[in-house]
């Protein structure tokens, strides 16, 4: 239980999403993030 409690106080949402987005910005390159954006919006 006592490492449940720090695992949750240590990463917030915040923190995982923030280094989702700097893994994704290191994986995949920022042109193709945005082409992709843009085409989902258009089509959707």
């Amino acid at each position: 239980a006592a490492g449940r409690d720090r695992a949750r106080a240590r990463y917030s949402w915040d923190r995982i999403a923030a280094d989702t987005l700097r893994i994704y910005d290191r994986l995949v390159p920022a042109e193709y993030l945005q082409s992709a954006v843009a085409s989902n919006l258009s089509s959707g």
